[in-house]
């Protein structure tokens, strides 16, 4: 009977993410969210099976959406587009799309990937411009082929945090089905394989660089968290987490080791001015985008009724400055702490402080939930896709109930958790 009921349930998930994938549009938020939940209680019943069925399920669903067009976010065109640019010899950081589309006959992706990346520069650092390169180069032209190509690396990067994760609990004495956290959660698989993000991949490099240096092999664990990084600038905040004073003497050789392999990445692409337009790029996370922001709407609304005027540049700018001086904080700190739960909980205020939270956002904070398991990130990684309710046909409209509904059971969680461990420190 119990027997049954697995496979009862894996028959409904591969239903669900089927229909997800090619019959559910990002503006049909009703029938989204829906689909989304019970896939989402599939997986708070199948995340507790044995680590066999764990690996094969996740495995089957994956596939299920495999050969599906990513349909709830475009970012996929930008891919493609920079990696055409290289396999021409283009910097993607140094034309807008807007410019070269008609001199390259590339008007479809331009008008696919959106207004505001076709006006910009390329904000994907250099490791994930290979990959797209490599796309670029196999699909010979083919669209299809190229997005497929993503795909299975995307795959790949999934099948790193399973393999690493795996062994990374193992060392750390924990469950190992708690990868089941990260590999069942339907977050992390309509957002990686269906979408094409890249946080798979980040979090496969980084689980991979996070084993070989528990393992105590520093200069491939320093390859391996370049890569990271050069795939996404969110491992950097790792390097900030392990930093101490007491250890200090020792770690400035593996922190140089990165430095060095972020450099030899970016060889190819460097000039003055694409430097410069990435870090344009990057900037704009950073006073000019707003979308799904939680703490930030409020300080939003108070700083029009205070200062009269929107101020986004001042906070993010102000929030940077805080995480510096926290980075410097923990560095002085004497007590030892582990750099995965630093790392956790250091990514997790960054995004309820951040003005720009998109779903994928928080698969890194899924992945590492998987060591550090914890109820915020659980509810988070459903919660998040209640941001879609803001995609409309042809406009984009925040429901701040919804974001009041996505945060606030955060937050609630965040200050039971704070008590817990005042009274532990008091027992």
């Amino acid at each position: 009977m119990i027997k049954l009921t697995k496979i009862s349930s894996v028959i409904v998930g591969l239903i669900g993410y089927f229909f997800m994938a090619f019959y559910v549009k990002r503006h049909d938020f009703p029938l989204l969210i829906f689909t989304y939940s019970l896939l989402f209680l599939l997986f708070l019943y199948q995340k507790k099976m044995n680590l066999k069925y764990i690996i094969t399920i996740g495995l089957f669903y994956r596939l299920s959406i495999f050969l599906a067009v990513p349909w709830l976010s475009q970012d996929f065109y930008r891919f493609i587009w920079d990696g055409n640019l290289i396999t021409q010899g283009i910097s993607p950081y140094l034309d807008l799309p807007i410019e070269l589309s008609s001199q390259l006959n590339y008007n479809f992706f331009v008008l696919k990937m959106g207004e505001l990346s076709a006006h910009n520069y390329s904000n994907y650092p250099p490791f994930s411009q290979y990959i797209f390169a490599f796309s670029s180069y196999f699909s010979f032209g083919n669209f299809k082929a190229n997005y497929l190509i993503l795909k299975l690396l995307v795959l790949l990067g999934d099948i790193l945090v399973l393999y690493f994760g795996s062994k990374i609990l193992v060392l750390k004495n924990l469950n190992i089905k708690n990868i089941g956290f990260y590999f069942l959660n339907p977050l992390v698989i309509l957002e990686c394989v269906g979408n094409l993000h890249f946080e798979g991949i980040m979090m496969g490099l980084f689980c991979t660089a996070y084993y070989l240096y528990l393992k105590e092999k520093k200069i491939i664990s320093a390859v391996f968290l370049a890569l990271s990084i050069g795939t996404k600038l969110i491992p950097i905040f790792y390097l900030a987490a392990k930093a101490k004073k007491i250890q200090f003497s020792k770690q400035i050789g593996q922190y140089a080791l990165v430095l060095f392999f972020l450099v030899l990445l970016s060889i190819p692409f460097f000039e003055l001015n694409a430097g410069f337009n990435f870090g344009k790029s990057i900037g704009l996370w950073f006073g000019k985008f707003e979308f799904n922001a939680g703490f930030y709407y409020v300080i939003r609304e108070i700083g029009y009724k205070v200062f009269g005027y929107n101020i986004n540049a001042l906070y993010s700018k102000t929030v940077l400055v805080a995480y510096l001086l926290y980075f410097f904080w923990n560095f002085f700190s004497e007590k030892a702490k582990d750099p995965i739960k630093v790392f956790l909980y250091f990514l997790l205020t960054y995004f309820l402080l951040s003005t720009t939270v998109h779903p994928w956002y928080i698969i890194s904070l899924v992945c590492l939930g998987s060591f550090i398991p914890n109820l915020f990130t659980l509810y988070w990684s459903w919660s998040v896709f209640l941001s879609y309710a803001a995609y409309k046909q042809t406009t984009t409209s925040e429901n701040y109930w919804l974001i009041a509904l996505e945060y606030l059971p955060i937050f609630y969680l965040l200050v039971m958790k704070f008590k817990e461990n005042i009274n532990l420190v008091k027992r």
